[in-house]
């Protein structure tokens, strides 16, 4: 997540959250509106007056912690020991949690000056953080609700149909009939079919370049609270096959 340009007033809620937990020194606190991802949430950095700094993630709702995808997700990849920010405070009833500051460098923008060996070690890093995933998933109680979704028959529909809506004929402006739609859609269905008919691991499911964070060193992950089960190679494609950079990338090259 990066700063933006934009002035915002920061929320109610996060107002009284701050002068709840900080009383007088909430005052001293720049609340700063990051970019943040897909959804209806919305992330805002807290610099106090050290310049130490955290994220505060606002849910549009209230919560409850033991149902909230992102901590429930959170809690099982810190147990297995993967690199998740540290959770510092959770406000349920104003929609809050607040985290630890992994900065802005993303893989994609860590790959963009990275040597040939760094490229390379920060892939094997990130393939042996999905191994461990799925090593520690598969021997862990189904109990959690990612478990309990997957990328079945439906789901996968779902994203290709999105695909031939929004890519195909909205950004590229094919010009796709309705038969041929339908034509498509039964490939679709048959492609879905035999994909959801595979064994099934634990996906971080937006396993990407900019979802993973250098910070200290090391690749630390976000955006994970929509893990679900599906193919073991799920991951391994969304960075290997990665929508913003090239693996393969030769250093210097830009993406």
């Amino acid at each position: 997540m990066t700063s933006t340009s934009q002035s915002l007033t920061p929320p109610d809620s996060v107002v009284s959250f701050l002068a709840e937990r900080l009383g007088a020194r909430a005052g001293r606190v720049s609340v700063q509106p990051l970019s943040g991802d897909a959804s209806t949430r919305r992330y805002f950095r807290l610099v106090d007056e050290s310049g130490a700094t955290q994220v505060l993630a606002q849910n549009p709702e209230p919560f409850e912690m033991e149902s909230l995808p992102f901590l429930v997700v959170h809690g099982l990849l810190t147990r297995w020991g993967l690199p998740v920010p540290r959770v510092l405070d959770v406000d349920g009833q104003r929609g809050i949690v607040l985290q630890e500051d992994l900065g802005d460098v993303s893989l994609q923008r860590a790959l963009e000056s990275a040597s040939d060996a760094e490229r390379e070690g920060h892939y094997r890093e990130a393939l042996g953080q999905v191994a461990r995933l799925q090593r520690e998933a598969a021997r862990a109680p189904r109990e959690a609700v990612c478990f309990r979704l997957a990328f079945d028959v439906e789901k996968l529909l779902f994203e290709l149909d999105f695909f031939l809506t929004h890519f195909a004929c909205g950004l590229r402006g094919a010009s796709v009939g309705e038969s041929e739609k339908a034509e498509i859609r039964e490939g679709f269905l048959r492609l879905c079919e035999e994909i959801a008919s595979w064994p099934r691991a634990l996906c971080h499911r937006d396993f990407h370049s900019r979802n993973l964070m250098l910070h200290g060193g090391a690749l630390h992950w976000i955006d994970f609270q929509d893990a679900r089960m599906g193919p073991a190679s799920y991951d391994l494609a969304s960075l290997l096959r990665d929508s913003y950079v090239s693996p393969t990338t030769p250093s210097g090259s830009g993406t």
